[in-house]
């Protein structure tokens, strides 16, 4: 038979000692757990920047005989649709219309006679779903354009290599050439095949 306590053998089961904390320069803690939480911010400031600047470059075609300005205005007013909790485009504008001018970038935004797609789906044939941010494809070459806003070249020279693969499947007897463009600098690298 199970013997019942009484309260104050409760209250003293119940009740522990807790000695006081030793002292301990507590700041380096601190600073750690705040700098990985400005990290974790600023990762999800450049992932949604990366996100809105994939989603105005999918509004522009070829530039050719198109007024910059135009495209960037029509862009930020579709985009903005889709990012509502952003108040303020000026900086996408301005990285669009940057990216728009730069001199490297020429073959990526002026192609003509070529048909462009922008975010054009593909099944691997695997049946994975891939999606090349820019394919401009001509007469001889279809060129493979890979927007970053970062550089982590392995990881981006693969994926590029893999979009290269599927890409000379579709068109085996085009030239095919893959190209990784830097946002943040509005460079362009190309990428050669294994």
């Amino acid at each position: 038979m199970r013997q019942q306590k009484s309260r104050s053998d409760i209250r003293k089961a119940a009740s522990f000692h807790i000695p006081p904390l030793r002292y301990r320069d507590w700041i380096p803690l601190l600073q750690h757990e705040f700098t990985q939480e400005t990290r974790s911010r600023q990762s999800r400031q450049n992932q949604q920047q990366g996100l809105i600047m994939h989603a105005l470059l999918a509004q522009v075609g070829s530039l050719q005989d198109i007024s910059i300005k135009d495209i960037v205005a029509r862009s930020v007013g579709v985009v903005s649709c889709q990012f509502p909790f952003v108040d303020d485009f000026s900086v996408y504008a301005g990285m669009l219309e940057r990216l728009m001018t730069a001199q490297a970038l020429r073959n990526v935004f002026y192609s003509e006679g070529a048909a462009v797609f922008q975010e054009k789906q593909f099944i691997d044939r695997f049946g994975n779903t891939k999606r090349i941010d820019r394919l401009i494809v001509n007469e001889q070459t279809a060129m493979i354009v890979d927007f970053k806003s970062s550089r982590q070249e392995k990881e981006q020279i693969e994926q590029v290599c893999e979009y290269m693969k599927i890409a000379q499947e579709i068109y085996p007897h085009k030239k095919i050439k893959g190209f990784l463009v830097f946002m943040d600098d509005c460079s362009i690298e190309e990428v050669t095949g294994e």
